[in-house]
């Protein structure tokens, strides 16, 4: 799954096992800092979703590092 798959999909449909599952994708290609700045940029996404009440959650609320 890359970055277009994510894109493609309703926010709704981005749920803790989707990410966590595209971390791991992320995580097997790419170094941990670009992996953190993905996940960055996908929480900033997630977060205006919550700020506009698009989302009732953040859903990476329960990701580590």
């Amino acid at each position: 799954m890359c970055m277009g798959d994510l894109a493609a999909l309703p926010l709704e449909a981005l749920t803790l096992d989707r990410i966590r599952a595209w971390k791991g994708q992320l995580a097997a290609r790419h170094a941990p800092g670009t992996v953190y700045q993905y996940l960055t940029w996908l929480s900033c996404v997630l977060q205006f979703g919550v700020d506009c009440d698009w989302l009732p959650t953040h859903p990476m609320a329960k990701i580590t590092g």
